[in-house]
């Protein structure tokens, strides 16, 4: 029954922890026998039964501190016994058929028993403690159809019950564990521990007999390992009272000879979320029944009681449903809404006959409970005494969950902001110490009062007051919004019992509108040349929502030594500003920059523009970088004006060009030169332009500036010259042609004129052919 009971105190990291170290979890075993040739291990004297008493088996006395250290204890070290074993403290013992006196003599037994410790209260008092242990090796044979090694036994505990801190109360520890120590599963319990059906007789608090059927995890068990069971019952840490666990039927086997009937049920490890909207949550159970003996049992029944919660006054769940079993002729009753035990009759069971069964539960809304315990669902049968199944315990967790959707997702610099934030218990059981925190909220907007609402009654609220499933806190916020601070809010909620940590925060975009000015460098040329003009421009815009009205900049450095900013203008048309003048939303100022650069080392202009209580400061700073461009000289000697053509003895005039292309300056060693005129002919004067004055060779040529060299002279010798134009290193070619000199006729002299003579025989020639054309087509008729 608490195979997998861990102690209801230390909340859901006590019980995640319990998790973590115990690995296992109670199941059903496989109906079957091993191959009767597969080696078994098996307990030694498991029923007890052999001589001397305790055969195979360890016994120890010791003694407990009174309060024990590590609560709820995991291992046997988190008890706190005594080092050193304490014989005299040894109260265990084997019994044969009989009955626990201190329970009025109804918690019986009719075959040999091990009592680990005692409940009588004289000799077990005194902050005493017993412990039974054995280790076995495990063989082939000890590997269940489920490929498990299942740790299969009868417990009852007998408990003196003085209502001491849970602490210090009476308890049984039982621990599986390795050769090597690691533990692979331990239960405490400990008097009247809620939600177990406990029977009272006076202070003694013991419980009906219970199977257990440990399955260890087979990727720590393997055949050849050696695991150690040990059982531990003690009085309480107040000296005053005792405690006891009666054992029967150890083995790793499936069957048993002769009567024998098994049960378990089967639910969920933990349960996060309610199912129904008032917040009641329903759980659903399956139940396996089996005659796990060598004869037939009639009459068999099965009733399950309903699961009850942890609370310190436990709550009944109520029934849903319950199906009828899988076997013939068998059928479950119960009325639905009812806390009261559904009934099963299963009737007759073949040995190794099983069959199953479901039934559906309702935790009831508002629970406070960490943990729901169905332990108290009885088999039993013709000679087959009731066997309570072993317990399952089903986690209950709560579940918080922010929601920012009444939190307005818009609002203005000087406008009243109102809204709120919820989080909501989605979990099966109140949250425990909850919180729901709001951060990043607009300057100027504070939370109210937060109320928590649970089917409808409302009532104030505040961190750590637990908060029912279904229940909602909410939590309104409101203000004037001063200053464009936190613009995206977030919520986080949680519990000490939260189930799901992966939802307990939200957060939400909240776009305080305005003013909000945005610089931008992309009118300023990138590149910059020495000596040279640069002119650009750059621009800050309003891209808020509201007017640009108090502490307005708009500006730059870092520009190019020589250029300097300029008028900027705002507004359609175009006025002057200044800083300090407003900017409506939506308005754009240019400013120009100009200037010569006067240094060649690069530049980076930052731009800033910026306005009280600006929405959004990461626009308000650019910088852009600004590359010097080497400047050069680039001369281009052109002959195109020298003409092609010249006549010996007649006048040849012309010019040519050389011209600065470059962006600079031409200093030093200049020259424009032309060779190879015809001869006769030679270069003039030059002139540069703008102004058209004089220029020799070595004066400067400006930038754009180009350099006019006029040419003239009679050519005095025919033939074809080739000109050379050079300006530095740059030439120029053109072909001169100079024809011999025209020679008029003589004064006085005719020009031949055909005389009549010639005119007639032409004439006479021509007439004759055609004659002889007009002949010739008359034979060919």
């Amino acid at each position: 029954m608490f195979g997998n009971l861990f102690f209801a105190r230390g909340g859901h990291a006590a019980r995640r922890n319990w998790m973590r170290h115990s690995r296992l979890m109670l199941a059903l075993s496989a109906g079957g026998l091993m191959l009767a040739s597969a080696a078994r291990a098996d307990f030694v004297n498991g029923n007890f039964d052999a001589t001397p008493a305790f055969d195979g088996w360890t016994h120890a006395g010791h003694t407990i501190p009174k309060v024990i250290p590590t609560f709820p204890p995991l291992t046997l070290s988190d008890l706190g016994l005594s080092s050193a074993e304490v014989p005299a403290n040894d109260k265990s013992a084997v019994l044969s058929a009989g009955n626990d006196v201190t329970t009025g003599g109804q918690l019986t037994w009719s075959d040999p028993v091990a009592r680990v410790h005692t409940s009588d209260n004289g000799s077990g008092r005194g902050n005493k403690a017993s412990s039974i242990s054995q280790q076995i090796t495990i063989a082939a044979g000890d590997v269940d159809v489920d490929g498990k090694v299942h740790i299969r036994f009868t417990a009852a505990p007998v408990l003196d019950e003085p209502g001491h801190p849970e602490e210090e109360q009476p308890y049984f520890f039982i621990e599986i564990t390795k050769a090597d120590g690691t533990s692979l599963f331990s239960t405490f319990n400990f008097a009247n521990q809620a939600g177990i059906p406990w029977k009272k007789e006076g202070d003694v608090t013991f419980t009906d007999w219970q199977a257990f059927d440990i399955a260890l995890d087979p990727a720590q068990v393997a055949v050849g390992d050696q695991v150690k069971l040990t059982v531990i019952a003690a009085g309480c840490g107040q000296s005053g009272h005792t405690g006891a666990v009666y054992l029967n039927n150890i083995r790793t086997t499936n069957t048993v000879s002769g009567a024998s009937l098994w049960v378990t049920a089967e639910g969920p490890d933990a349960v996060r979320k309610h199912t129904n909207p008032d917040g009641s949550t329903d759980v659903t159970y399956t139940y396996t029944y089996r005659n796990d003996g060598s004869t037939t049992v009639d009459n068999v029944t099965v009733t399950p009681s309903m699961p009850q919660t942890t609370e310190t006054t436990p709550v009944d769940t109520s029934l849903v449903s319950i199906g009828n079993p899988s076997t013939s002729g068998a059928s479950c009753n119960g009325t639905a809404g009812s806390t009261g035990a559904a009934s099963c009759t299963i009737g007759r069971l073949a040995p190794g006959e099983s069959g199953t069964f479901t039934m559906t539960v309702r935790v009831p809304a508002g629970t406070a409970a960490d943990s729901l315990n169905n332990g108290s669902y009885p088999i039993a049968g013709t000679a087959v005494p009731p066997l309570l199944g072993p317990l399952v315990k089903t986690a209950l967790l709560a579940d918080m969950v922010p929601d920012l959707g009444n939190l307005p997702a818009t609002g203005l610099i000087g406008q009243s902001y109102s809204g709120s934030y919820s989080c909501t218990n989605q979990g099966s059981t109140s949250a425990l110490s909850p919180t729901c925190d709001v951060s990043g909220l607009p300057q100027g907007v504070a939370v109210g009062q937060c109320k928590l609402n649970v089917s409808g009654a409302v009532s104030n609220w505040s961190a750590g007051t637990a908060v029912p499933p279904a229940g909602t806190v909410t939590c309104p916020v409101s203000g004037t919004i001063t200053a464009p601070s936190g613009l995206v809010p977030e919520v986080t909620t949680g519990a000490g019992n939260d189930g799901d940590t992966t939802n307990n925060q939200t957060s939400k975009n909240v776009d305080v509108g305005g003013p909000d000015m945005k610089i931008d460098l992309s009118g300023l040329p990138k590149t910059v040349a020495l000596n040279k003009p640069y002119a650009g421009s750059f621009t800050c815009t309003n891209v808020g929502v509201l007017d640009a009205v108090a502490g307005t900049v708009c500006s730059v450095s870092g520009l190019p030594a020589g250029v300097t900013p300029g008028q900027c203008t705002s507004g359609s048309p175009a006025k002057a500003w200044s800083a300090g003048d407003p900017v409506a939303a939506g308005v754009v100022v240019t400013c120009e920059v100009s200037g010569t650069v006067t240094s060649e080392s690069p530049a980076t202009v930052q731009g800033v523009a910026g306005v009280t209580n600006d929405v959004d400061p990461s626009n308000n700073v650019a910088t852009q970088a600004l590359s010097p461009v080497p400047t050069a000289p680039n001369l281009v000697v052109d002959l195109s004006g020298l003409p092609g053509t010249a006549t010996v003895g007649k006048g040849y005039t012309g010019s040519f060009t050389c011209s600065n292309t470059g962006d600079a300056d031409a200093t030093g060693s200049t020259s424009c030169l032309a060779t190879g005129l015809p001869p006769g002919v030679t270069q003039g004067a030059c002139k540069v332009s703008p102004a058209g004055a004089a220029w020799v060779p070595g004066d400067v040529i400006a930038q754009a500036a180009v350099v006019t060299c006029e040419v003239s002279g009679t050519p005095t010798q025919e033939g074809v010259t080739t000109a050379v134009g050079t300006t530095g290193a740059v030439t120029a070619t053109k072909d001169v042609t100079v024809g011999a000199a025209v020679t008029p006729p003589a004064p006085g002299s005719a020009t031949p004129v055909p005389t009549l003579s010639q005119w007639g025989q032409a004439l006479m020639a021509v007439l004759m052919a055609v004659a002889a054309v007009f002949t010739l087509r008359r034979r060919m008729r």
